[in-house]
């Protein structure tokens, strides 16, 4: 006997994509082979369906590397909280609505940032002492708080709705 009958997302999980059967799982738990393998499966399935696939939440993982990311991205991604150094090996840009936040990791320097987001970009709670490298255009928020900035020299040419620097100030 299914477990599922077609028209349920545990079908479509199961049997349309083939992927494990995540009832009642925390899929923030899933390691980065698996996240690699669901990730691969929802590209196209994100156009298919009308843009419900609305980001891949990766934070808590882990991460040491961004390497086998896409390019270019429509979907939200989130590494906060992860072990990142170094964004090399991320997407260029994210497009649409798509937000990337890699907020709470070990980021020095935004070197290998997106130069593109479609919406919001929170780089908070890193060690960063600039903007340099950082996207030169984001649509809605560009989030810069609790980190050591020295500078402004280096912030976007273009910021959709504020530049946040920190709790109480704002440019």
């Amino acid at each position: 006997m299914k477990k599922y009958v077609k028209g349920e997302f545990g079908y479509w999980w199961t049997v349309e994509l083939g992927l494990e059967d995540i009832e009642g799982i925390d899929t923030r738990d899933l390691d980065s082979k698996s996240l690699k393998k669901i990730y691969d499966k929802l590209i196209g399935v994100y156009e298919n369906y009308n843009n419900q696939v609305n980001g891949i939440d990766a934070s808590n993982k882990g991460l040491t590397s961004l390497r086998g990311c896409p390019n270019i991205s429509n979907i939200t991604m989130d590494f906060r909280n992860n072990n990142l150094k170094t964004l090399e090996g991320g997407p260029s840009q994210f497009v649409d609505k798509a937000s990337f936040n890699i907020a709470q990791n070990n980021l020095d320097s935004l070197e290998g940032s997106p130069q593109k987001i479609g919406n919001i970009f929170n780089c908070s709670r890193n060690n960063l002492k600039s903007l340099e490298d950082g996207p030169r255009e984001v649509n809605g928020f560009y989030i810069a708080s609790f980190n050591q900035l020295e500078t402004l020299e280096h912030q976007p040419n273009n910021i959709g709705t504020k530049l946040i620097l920190d709790s109480d100030m704002t440019v």
